[in-house]
């Protein structure tokens, strides 16, 4: 499974960056917000181990262009308490629920290993 999951978010380097942004839906009405190349200053990877388990999982820091980052914050204070997909081309990359104060200038996304998170942000579109 975990294969597939690697070779599914590869694929989303094939998927033109310059595709155009929007909020949008998912199949079961999930409310997306699309990442695209255009949008993305910098993305870097952390490593964090749990207090109470002492497992390492990798947390995924995305830092939106100036612009981005108001639409981010418009979305996110529309979709609050609710479950929403980040998407980078038609790749779910997260899905979580916004049950907290936002980064202003961007996005972290935890992931079960610091291996998957680095696969994730191998994807994003670059520059």
């Amino acid at each position: 499974m975990k294969k597939n999951i690697m070779i599914g978010l590869a694929l989303v380097l094939f998927i033109p960056a310059c595709s155009q942004k929007s909020e949008s839906s998912g199949a079961l009405g999930t409310p997306q917000f699309q990442i695209t190349a255009a949008d993305v200053t910098s993305v870097s990877v952390h490593p964090l181990t749990l207090v109470k388990t002492g497992r390492k999982i990798g947390e995924l820091d995305v830092v939106f262009a100036n612009g981005e980052s108001s639409k981010f914050q418009q979305f996110a204070k529309k979709h609050f308490a609710e479950k929403v997909q980040f998407v980078v081309g038609t790749n779910v990359i997260s899905e979580t629920r916004l049950n907290s104060e936002l980064a202003k200038n961007g996005l972290m996304l935890s992931y079960s290993t610091i291996e998957e998170a680095q696969v994730v942000a191998d994807s994003l579109p670059k520059k």
